[in-house]
């Protein structure tokens, strides 16, 4: 019997079955989260299954063009989120690093099918874009807009100066935040954090969103 064998005869010795599953139980566990991908995909899967379903937002604020944002389409064009917006707007500030942003994801996606008639937002830093968008291509979410948010607040050619205040501050300080705005430019959902998109409540805001086109 080798040293390793004469180590787990004395093991066993010492501990009685369910200590030894147990030890092997945390030892598991300790290996997944040393282990990046496992870390992540564990994280990502017990925050969805903890996230709720966002309250409507019940301060009456309204977005105008002030709160402009300037970003940047997945193909490199300028362009301005206008505000009040022409059509229902969603939109979610998010990274593909975080394990709050990839657990509410799917169900955005779901959303975003669900409800074609409000648009949906993805808007991430210049520098995580094609992280981004290879992250939305492996999960198969086909529903989503992946904005960036440009470097600068000034687009070129433009001399209007688009900056993120107020309530679509949030999306610029906060990973992951969410607002979603009528067309009339009030704030119907202003939530930080990860959260269920998909659900009866949830379902309620956005039929108040298409309602008011």
């Amino acid at each position: 019997m080798g040293a390793i064998g004469r180590a787990w005869t004395r093991y066993r010795g010492r501990k009685t079955r369910k200590g030894i599953v147990v030890d092997f139980f945390f030892l598991a566990v300790v290996l997944t989260m040393a282990i990046t991908p496992l870390r992540r995909s564990v994280m990502t899967y017990a925050l969805r299954c903890i996230i709720s379903q966002p309250e409507a937002f019940k301060p009456i604020v309204f977005m105008g063009g002030k709160d402009s944002i300037a970003a940047r389409t997945a193909d490199g064009r300028d362009t301005t989120l206008h505000f009040p917006p022409l059509r229902p707007a969603v939109l979610n500030s998010a990274s593909v690093w975080s394990a709050q942003s990839r657990a509410e994801m799917r169900s955005l996606d779901e959303a975003a099918g669900l409800w074609p008639d409000i648009d949906f937002y993805i808007l991430t830093d210049e520098d995580e874009a094609q992280d981004m968008a290879r992250y939305l291509t492996r999960k198969k979410y086909r529903h989503l807009r992946l904005l960036t948010f440009a470097p600068s607040g000034r687009q070129e050619g433009d001399d209007t100066e688009c900056t993120a205040i107020g309530a679509a501050n949030d999306l610029r300080q906060n990973i992951p935040a969410t607002i979603a705005v009528k067309t009339d430019g009030r704030v119907a959902i202003r939530k930080l954090g990860a959260a269920k998109w998909t659900g009866k409540r949830i379902s309620e805001i956005y039929k108040q969103l298409t309602d008011s086109q």
